[in-house]
């Protein structure tokens, strides 16, 4: 299969009318924003972007990302995967003006000022804005978790009833 390169800007509007697509995968490392966060570099997102000019006339980007990426645990401090899966609407906006007027149902995202958009951008943007405010693994799958279950149950089976005596008063 063949690897096109991602376009490092593209007129939205021109790829609206055309109804075309850009499909393919993308490097972490590609990312620097991304990267800052992340556990390991390596990896990579798949993505697809579809350009549509949609019944009102607003030109509309839709974005799918697929990506594993590497975080670290805040409870055990060890590394995992968080698997994430995104799809949202953007529509290109040139001034604050504009937003206004967009439709509840999509993002507004600024245009260049040559009216481009940079695709890679975009998706790291996605990525971030939907990465866990705190990373942690499922309580199944984290050894401090683990731990912290068990001490709980063994603080609850050693507190002190200080009304178990009134009992003994009936």
């Amino acid at each position: 299969m063949n690897k096109l390169a991602l376009p490092i800007k593209i007129d939205p509007l021109s790829y609206a009318r055309a109804s075309r697509q850009v499909k393919g995968s993308l490097e972490f490392s590609a990312m620097p924003r991304l990267v800052e966060v992340l556990a390991d570099k390596q990896g990579e997102a798949q993505f697809e972007l579809n350009f549509k000019v949609d019944e009102e006339g607003f030109v509309v980007i839709g974005v799918s990302v697929e990506a594993a990426l590497p975080l670290i645990c805040q409870r055990c401090l060890k590394a995992y995967l968080h698997k994430l899966t995104l799809n949202s609407e953007l529509s290109p906006v040139t001034d604050e003006a504009k937003v206004k007027d967009l439709p509840s149902r999509y993002e507004a995202w600024p245009l260049s000022e040559e009216q481009t958009i940079s695709p890679i951008e975009i998706l790291e943007e996605e990525l971030l804005l939907n990465l866990p405010l705190v990373p942690m693994h499922s309580q199944a799958d984290c050894s401090a978790a683990k731990l912290l279950a068990n001490s709980t149950s063994e603080k609850e089976q050693a507190t002190h009833k200080p009304f178990e005596i009134l009992k003994k008063l009936k």
